[in-house]
């Protein structure tokens, strides 16, 4: 689903839907504007109000701290052409290494952002 999704349509897909929801954070092009994380929030936090199904945002996520944004409000945060960016940039490099070690390395810096989210969300709920 994306932004523009009305709420009747919101319950015709979820009354198809199995396993998870893929929200399209934002409407356009992919690997374009930038990404609004309140605006993610407020678009995912009716879906959460219907249905039990996770929750997996794309779209414009692109380095550590739009990914723990997105993992504010999703339970999967979708990366893909940031990925794309990076094997370009590295495209006929002599040593093959260096690409895997800049993927590895961004990888990890997606994941550490993620992980930051999930663990603030941990201390939230185990606070009185």
């Amino acid at each position: 689903m994306v932004p523009t999704t009305s709420a009747a349509r919101l319950g015709a897909i979820l009354e198809l839907t199995r396993g998870f929801l893929y929200y399209v954070s934002m409407t356009g092009v992919t690997g374009g504007a930038g990404l609004d994380a309140a605006d993610v929030s407020e678009h995912v936090a009716p879906i959460r109000a219907r249905t039990d199904l996770p929750v997996a945002v794309g779209f414009g996520v692109r380095d550590a701290a739009s990914a723990e944004a997105v993992a504010r409000s999703a339970d999967a945060v979708v990366v893909g052409s940031a990925l794309i960016r990076t094997v370009e940039a590295h495209f006929g490099e002599a040593d093959p290494g260096v690409l895997e070690k800049a993927l590895h390395q961004q990888v990890a810096d997606l994941r550490a952002g993620a992980d930051r989210a999930v663990n603030a969300k941990e201390q939230d709920r185990q606070s009185p």
